[in-house]
């Protein structure tokens, strides 16, 4: 029996990754150019489900992507394999989230987190009191964060990694099947 060992290209990585963060992108660009995007909450459902969404499709892409690799490979997958995968396309989804988000806060709406809390901090500062009694200290320092961004690009960076590795590590334990040795 004659062993191969297939590896999805870079592009097929590169296009999931870039699809996972079209959703939040898509909808924030749509929403900057035709509403109030500075809206806090509000009842805007799509807006709410942005998030959720998002969170399912990372783990789904890349247990798609997993899953096609084993294909590629006549149903053989090892768990190193499968993790490395998971966290190139995790990967991807970061870099292009954080290039984003650099973009948004410097070139798109540069003053977006002074005008938010500006017209939201109040109501801001209330429902974090309420949810975990935070001081004003706390909430000033928070404030603080978001206008500096790195607390944004951090988290943006990290999420997906980290969700990577486990949806990658879950996916790969569960289809792993090594190839005969002769």
């Amino acid at each position: 029996m004659k062993l191969i060992n297939k590896k999805l290209s870079f592009g097929f990585m590169l296009t999931t990754g870039l699809i996972i963060v079209s959703l939040p992108i898509g909808y924030n660009t749509i929403y900057m150019i035709f509403g109030d995007f500075h809206e806090y909450r509000g009842d805007n459902p799509v807006r709410t489900l942005i998030g959720p969404a998002f969170a399912l499709v990372l783990p789904l892409m890349i247990s798609f992507a997993i899953y096609r690799h084993k294909k590629l490979n006549e149903g053989f997958l090892k768990l190193k394999e499968a993790i490395i995968l998971g966290l190139k396309i995790a990967l991807v989804t970061a870099i292009a989230i954080v290039t984003y988000d650099i973009l948004f806060n410097n070139v798109l709406a540069p003053d977006y987190f002074v005008r938010y809390f500006e017209q939201y901090g109040d109501q801001l500062y209330a429902d974090l009191v309420a949810c975990c009694d935070m001081t004003k200290e706390g909430f000033e320092r928070h404030k603080n964060n978001k206008l500096e961004n790195l607390e944004v690009y951090i988290v943006d960076l990290l999420s997906p990694l980290i969700i990577g590795l486990m949806v990658s590590t879950i996916v790969g334990l569960i289809l792993r099947k090594k190839k005969p040795v002769d």
